[in-house]
């Protein structure tokens, strides 16, 4: 079976994850740590990052070497793509009838999701996590995050402080912060704020925007601002929209606020802009 596996997945890297903290398995009569392996497509360049991310700081990860044969020990296989791509759905078709374990499935979009159904599953809180028809779960995500994130490299944003540009950083590695990036982008018109937002990553308020400020460069709130703005002035050239419609389609509560953001972002107000978009800062 190792040598089926590792055929599997040769052009994926694979992580053996271990679980210290949680209940031990028996194996032979000597205690183990629970393991899951985790494998994502190889060009990920932060897949320890999305691991800690996923599963905290008590876990131990060791990079699976082609001759290291402690997987058969793990508990199910964890696949991992930033998208749904071709190369994720050839990898599903592999594993079928060729691991002899459970295999979770994930993307971008739903890989917090996945990450709870793995630790309920390793603690023992469900029975299992197949499907009465074989053993591949693909699991969907529940309430707003149910809604798949912007795809593509993220945009640049700029804000302007004390009339310096300020550029957002799009090369962020910590996956929280770049999962929190495209679901603004995706879903800006929403009712979207801190707290909702860190509460969808799983961090606490404070820890969450102390990160988001470290790998993007400025605060949650001035990214999400920003992204409304861009999303107005794009808005705005359709005249058939009123301004307090696109304030409404763009996620502002009002549109005096709308008006009075748009005007200190942009250095006129939203009507004007609409009539001379050039005069905009």
């Amino acid at each position: 079976m190792q040598e089926r596996l590792q055929s599997a997945i040769e052009e994926w890297d694979s992580y053996l994850i271990e679980f210290p903290t949680f209940t031990k398995t028996s194996s032979s009569g000597l205690e183990e740590n629970q393991r899951i392996l985790f494998t994502c497509i190889s060009n990920e360049t932060n897949a320890a990052e999305i691991c800690f991310a996923l599963f905290g700081p008590q876990i131990v990860i060791n990079k699976r070497e082609s001759s290291d044969n402690r997987g058969t020990n793990a508990a199910l296989l964890f696949i991992y793509s930033s998208d749904k791509t071709k190369a994720m759905n050839a990898a599903l078709e592999q594993q079928v009838g060729v691991v002899e374990m459970p295999v979770l499935v994930a993307h971008g979009a739903n890989v917090q999701k996945s990450a709870q159904h793995v630790i309920e599953f390793l603690q023992g809180k469900t029975a299992k996590i197949t499907t009465p028809d074989n053993d591949i779960m693909v699991p969907s995500p529940t309430g707003d995050a149910d809604v798949e994130t912007w795809l593509g490299p993220l945009p640049e944003v700029a804000i302007s402080e004390d009339g310096a540009r300020n550029i957002a950083n799009t090369d962020i590695h910590d996956y929280r912060a770049e999962y929190s990036c495209r679901y603004v982008l995706k879903n800006f018109s929403s009712n979207i704020n801190r707290d909702k937002m860190a509460d969808l990553v799983f961090l606490s308020p404070g820890y969450f925007s102390n990160m988001f400020r470290m790998e993007v460069g400025m605060s949650f709130s001035d990214y999400l601002i920003q992204v409304r703005i861009d999303g107005a002035k794009v808005l705005l050239r359709r005249f058939e929209l009123s301004v307090e419609e696109v304030s409404k389609s763009c996620g502002f509560n009002s549109l005096a606020h709308f008006s009075r953001t748009f005007k200190e972002r942009c250095g006129v107000s939203p009507l004007r802009y609409r009539k001379t978009p050039s005069l905009a800062s």
